[in-house]
Formats: C-alpha cells, sequence, structure tokens
C-alpha cells in the first residue's frame, strides 16, 4: 500500500525517523509499510579441472523480511568423458543468519545437482556460494579388435561369414561387456551377430545390427546373407565393438570392415 506526505506519495522502499530505519508501520493495528529488503546471492566457481559450474550469475530477491524466495538450481558438470565428478560441496560467506540453504544432489559421472532455497533476511545483504567438486581422471580403455578371417561359406545358403581371429580377439582394459555391431544396412542384405557363444542375433534387410553381452576375448562371428532375390553383388560392412563407461575407465570403441562379395 503507498504511502503520502500530504498528497506526495513516498516512493522509496525504505522509510526513516531522522536517521533511524523504520521497519514497519502501522495505523492502530492494520500495516500501512512493510519495509523489504534485497538478497543478492553470489557464486565464485572453485571447482577442480574437468568440471565446472554451469552458471556463476548472481541472482537476486527483494521482498518482505523472513519470506520465502523462490528455490533455484546450479549444477556441476564434467567438461568431457575423460573426467568423473566423484562430488560437490558449497560454502557460504555473509550469511549468518541462515538465509540461504544449499543441498547437493546425484550420482554417477556426468554431473552434481545444488538446490538453493531460504528466505528474505532482516537487512539487504549479499550472500557469496563458492561451489567446489573433486574430480577424477578416467584411464582410457586400451581396445584390440583383432583381424577378420578370410570369408568362407557356411552350410546356408548365400550366407558368407567372418570370424575374428583368434590372435588376438577382441579384448579391453577395464572390464565390463561390450556390445558388438554391424553396419550400414545395405537393402537386400541382412546381418547376424553371434558374440556371445551360442547366441545369434539376426536383423532385417537393409537394417543395422548389435548385440550386447560380449565379453572381453571372445571370438564373435559375423555373417551377413542375401535376402530373396538380392542382386547386390557385393558390400562394405563395418564391424564395431564398443564398451561403456565405468567410474574408473573411459567408454571404448573400435571397428574394422569386410567385404561381402
Amino acid at each position: 500500500m503507498p504511502i503520502y506526505k500530504g498528497a506526495v506519495e513516498v516512493t522509496s522502499g525504505n522509510l526513516y525517523k531522522g536517521s533511524t530505519e523504520i521497519e514497519n508501520g502501522y495505523k492502530g493495528t492494520d500495516s500501512i509499510f512493510i519495509n523489504e529488503t534485497t538478497l543478492t546471492i553470489a557464486f565464485v566457481d572453485n571447482t577442480a579441472t574437468g568440471s565446472s559450474l554451469n552458471s556463476i550469475t548472481s541472482v537476486s530477491f527483494t521482498g518482505s523480511p523472513g519470506s520465502s524466495f523462490s528455490s533455484f538450481s546450479r549444477s556441476v558438470n564434467r567438461t568431457n568423458g575423460t573426467y568423473a565428478v566423484t562430488g560437490a560441496s558449497v560454502s557460504e560467506v555473509g550469511d549468518p543468519s541462515g538465509n540461504v540453504n544449499t543441498s547437493v544432489s546425484g550420482s554417477g559421472n556426468v554431473s552434481r545437482s545444488i538446490s538453493i532455497s531460504g528466505t528474505i533476511p532482516t537487512t539487504t545483504k549479499t550472500v557469496t556460494l563458492t561451489v567446489n567438486s573433486t574430480v577424477n581422471a578416467l584411464l582410457a580403455r586400451n581396445m584390440v579388435f583383432g583381424t577378420t578371417s578370410s570369408a568362407y561359406p557356411t552350410p546356408w545358403t548365400n550366407w558368407v561369414s567372418y570370424g575374428i581371429a583368434s590372435n588376438p580377439n577382441p579384448s579391453w582394459s577395464g572390464g565390463g561387456t561390450a556390445t558388438a555391431s554391424m553396419s550400414p544396412g545395405t537393402v537386400d542384405v541382412m546381418y547376424s551377430i553371434d558374440s556371445i557363444s551360442g547366441s545369434y542375433v539376426t536383423g532385417t534387410c537393409g537394417g543395422g545390427l548389435s548385440q550386447s553381452g560380449m565379453v572381453s576375448g571372445s571370438t564373435p562371428s559375423f555373417r551377413a546373407i542375401k535376402c530373396g532375390s538380392a542382386t547386390t553383388s557385393s558390400i562394405i560392412a563395418t564391424l564395431s565393438i564398443s564398451v561403456g563407461e565405468t567410474s574408473t575407465y573411459q567408454s571404448g570403441s573400435v571397428s574394422t570392415s569386410f567385404k561381402w562379395y
């Protein structure tokens, strides 16, 4: 509600009697003036190499002391897939009354979320939040695909099979299982993969194909077959092995090609 001195509105956010600021004004038991203050939240990015705070832009809220300001968030993100974010923390300066609350959540290698909430202080002030992080440098995968053996016809009509030479078999450091795939698709050819002993996956004509669960050192077979009255005389297919990221190792992939004819 506006306040007037005579016919002139008092437009300032603060009122004073002499040099003393008036916090609240009343006529009888009815409030005629509620003082507002401003809270500014500033950020300092003190995150470790390999990570960063998504924004250092300060945020300001103006309102009645004790009222809640709109909660918001910031995040700590890794800079690329060679790093893992293992933790984040926040320290505060300029908040002896505890007007600003922070909490950190999240897991995994990619990011941590920081939630920020609280109340408007009794006096205008700036609270500085310094964001810290801990980061782990992920080890590179040592991946070896091996070489494709010579093509040979299988007992099934029109099949051509490509195995992986036994020395070396596809292998990688850091454990975990991989996904084997064949691409690109050719309209009248379909693919089949046996990357787990006794487990075949066959795709559709013209499509690529993948099979998960391949262990390091296994001996996969990659096959191509003509569909129906196919006229394609030859194709070059790409064979790929990819393995996911862990808390210690980066993701990795390796590929080679063979010619079907």
